[in-house]
């Protein structure tokens, strides 16, 4: 969120005044401490970012083609409910096991849960049968 405060000061002596930083000089009323009619303006500026992050391992044995386990956890965007929300997901070759859990950040509450047999998990991302174009 993005917040900008301007604040008047008199240009000689600095104190602040009361005014609005649109009024034309020559409707200015003279700093009622030391007369001036100059005038310094502030300007702050006040926003905030947030870093979102993931993690991915993975573990491969010497030799072998394939990774035997793959981890991701940590940031990921849900398309579904166009909504940050935490990811984690275990794919364990070795163990014939697929494991993704999608969670709310602000409530904590699951929003998707898939648990299965990595072989019966077939039809997603890559997996997923191509359109014919011709």
């Amino acid at each position: 969120m993005e917040e900008v405060k301007a604040v008047v000061k008199c240009g000689n002596c600095q104190t602040v005044l009361k005014e609005r930083t649109d009024i034309a000089p020559a409707d200015r009323n003279p700093c009622p401490n030391c007369g001036s009619m100059a005038r310094a303006f502030e300007v702050s500026l006040h926003a905030s970012i947030t870093f979102k992050g993931k993690l991915t391992a993975k573990g491969k044995r010497a030799g072998a083609k394939k990774h035997f386990v793959i981890q991701v956890m940590g940031d990921d965007f849900f398309r579904k409910m166009k909504k940050w929300t935490k990811l984690s997901r275990v794919i364990d070759r070795e163990h014939d096991s697929y494991r993704e859990i999608f969670t709310d950040p602000d409530t904590g509450q699951t929003i998707h849960k898939c648990v299965e047999p990595l072989s019966q998990h077939t039809g997603h991302g890559s997996a997923k049968a191509k359109e014919n174009k011709s």
